[in-house]
């Protein structure tokens, strides 16, 4: 996020941050990891970048990339 905009939007329009419940979240990457699965049983291609995604996922998870998009889903 621009850090720019997110200040001046908790500045001049009292914009408050909020994070989402735990449970929210997790049921959240499970919904995407089936929806996930469930394309690449239908197209070989879907498959091979999924996978290759997956593989890219696992192997950088060190870096702690929990919270944001791309660290919740395919897993």
């Amino acid at each position: 996020m621009n850090a720019r905009a997110l200040k001046e939007l908790q500045d001049k329009e009292k914009v408050k941050l909020m994070e989402f419940p735990k449970e929210v979240l997790d049921r959240l990457e499970q919904l995407s990891r089936d929806v996930l699965e469930e394309e690449a049983k239908k197209d070989p291609q879907f498959k091979r970048v999924y996978e290759a995604f997956k593989k890219f996922k696992e192997e950088n998870k060190a870096y702690g990339w929990r919270g944001n998009l791309y660290g919740t889903v395919g897993k």
